[in-house]
């Protein structure tokens, strides 16, 4: 590439000021119409013109294209509608080079916060919360449903996995039975909601059947203390 002054037709005809573009030859590919003020990536993979015109579209090797240099762009105007440094540098540092806005460099650490609740909006605490990937994290979520973790590795992937465990007796009643019975009868006034028809597969076949309704009867009889091959909470990503 060359820096260079030259005579164009940018719509008008214009003599550009001298060293404020950069000519580079085309080896392979070519350019379209709409394409101006694309980026042009030094080695570094860091911006350093934007393209102003060039050939008409064209597979012909050897052909030329003219960007902008990005350092000219930067304080060659009158005010901060047609130069870039009000923009990029407001506090004036005098920076000349600028990383990406996801320099992994530049971030101390990632954080991650959410809140549980139920369907109907009403909080659950007291919810056991396990985090793994780069470190392994455990702790409950707060009174209010919230939780937060903060100084994640950045790049790093985690999973986290909430727990809570009560008495299987405290979570189904009659009306969950009649529910379930009506859901399978086909004759519910009201259909189950998704998070419902989650909570009714209670030995998680995937289907809901007669085999869920014996299950949550003998919770009901304290004959069963507990759900099988599921645990009694079920959290589900909103």
């Amino acid at each position: 590439m060359e820096s260079f002054q030259f005579q164009n037709n940018w719509g008008g005809g214009v003599t550009t000021p001298p060293h404020s573009h950069l000519k580079e030859r085309l080896d392979v590919g070519t350019i379209e119409g709409g394409s101006s003020g694309a980026a042009l990536f030094n080695p570094n993979g860091k911006i350093v013109g934007q393209l102003h015109g060039g050939p008409n579209p064209t597979c012909n090797t050897g052909q030329f294209a003219y960007s902008g240099k990005f350092s000219w762009s930067w304080e060659n105007g009158a005010d901060a509608a047609s130069r870039l440094k009000d923009w990029l540098d407001p506090m004036n540092t005098g920076i000349t080079t600028l990383e990406g806005t996801e320099n992994p460099s530049l971030v101390n650490g990632a954080s991650v916060f959410g809140k549980i609740m139920r369907e109907d909006g009403v909080v659950v605490p007291n919810v056991a919360m396990e985090v793994s990937g780069g470190v392994t994290l455990n702790f409950n979520n707060q009174a209010d449903g919230t939780y937060e973790v903060l100084d994640l590795e950045v790049g790093t992937t985690y999973t986290m996995t909430p727990y809570r465990d009560d008495v299987a007796r405290e979570g189904v009643n009659i009306f969950d039975l009649l529910k379930i019975r009506e859901h399978i009868l086909g004759i519910a006034a009201t259909p189950l909601t998704p998070y419902q028809i989650i909570a009714a597969d209670v030995n998680s076949s995937g289907d809901i059947n007669i085999f869920d309704m014996l299950i949550v009867r003998k919770i009901i009889l304290q004959l069963e203390v507990d759900f099988p091959n599921t645990n009694k909470w079920r959290f589900i990503p909103a």
